[in-house]
């Protein structure tokens, strides 16, 4: 619904009209539609109390849930609107759980908007000296060219990132293909 006019509009176009001028004239002074002037003048005609506007223009009462949003996200800033709605999930019964927009629109008319993207990521110190820590990744059954499928197992350096040993495992034949070692065997 578009906003009500000013009542100090509705007062001019009323002095406006009495004065004799036409409905064209007075939209044009008022930079407003005929049909906006036409509607006025006809409530004007009807009921002499129409200066002020008919529909409510008070903002509604707060959601009583309000509190406790702005409360969670001053408590934990990196919660996002979802989080901070799967937590209220546990008010009371019967108690009206606004959607995650909602509560987005919430915190940022409080200033509290956005909270910063991704997840957190737990972090440690990176090492510092050579052999702190080790990491090892493996690759399993990586196609080669030929055909053949290759696995390996690396040990790396973590502050230095030097590859300190790799074990490459070709899964083992025996008997000419005939027979092949189960995963977890080692030719």
């Amino acid at each position: 619904m578009p906003r009500a006019l000013p009542v100090p509009i509705r007062q001019t176009i009323l002095a406006c009209s009495q004065q004799g001028q036409d409905v064209a004239t007075i939209a044009d002074q008022m930079h407003l539609s005929r049909r906006t002037v036409q509607n006025l003048l006809r409530r004007f005609r009807l009921r002499p109390d129409a200066l002020t506007p008919s529909y409510h223009t008070r903002t509604p009462p707060p959601h009583p849930l309000l509190p406790a949003v702005l409360r969670c996200r001053q408590d934990h800033p990196t919660w996002g609107a979802q989080l901070i709605r799967v937590h209220l999930q546990g008010q009371p019964p019967g108690t009206d759980l606004p959607s995650a927009r909602t509560l987005q629109l919430w915190l940022h008319k409080a200033g509290l908007a956005p909270a910063p993207a991704g997840r957190k990521v737990a972090s440690r110190p990176r090492a510092e000296a050579p052999h702190d820590v080790w990491q090892i990744d493996a690759v399993e059954q990586l196609p080669l060219a030929d055909g053949r499928q290759v696995s390996w197992l690396r040990l790396t350096d973590e502050c230095s990132g030097a590859f300190l040993q790799t074990r490459v495992s070709p899964p083992a034949v025996l008997d000419r293909g005939e027979r092949r070692l189960g995963p977890r065997a080692v030719a």
